[in-house]
């Protein structure tokens, strides 16, 4: 409940059940950005570990692998 800003829990404060359905999406959405943030992190981390070759490399065998990856999932789907 500490996602909600003072002013919007003041006025929903006597529907506890409407607090919960706005302060689900503030978790969703804070998860969300802490995920993105630590990827860039990770991201720049390994980056500047490899160098510009070896990180092209590695690129390449990830973009291969999430397109072959999607290929199956869809395929084992149908």
């Amino acid at each position: 409940m500490n996602l909600i800003p003072r002013f919007i829990h003041h006025r929903i404060a006597h529907r506890p059940n409407l607090i919960k359905i706005v302060d689900n999406p503030g978790w969703l959405f804070f998860d969300k950005i802490l995920r993105m943030g630590v990827g860039l992190l990770v991201g720049v981390w390994i980056a500047r570990y490899l160098g510009p070759e070896q990180f092209g490399l590695f690129n390449c065998a990830h973009a291969l692998t999430d397109l072959f990856g999607a290929i199956t999932v869809t395929r084992r789907k149908a």
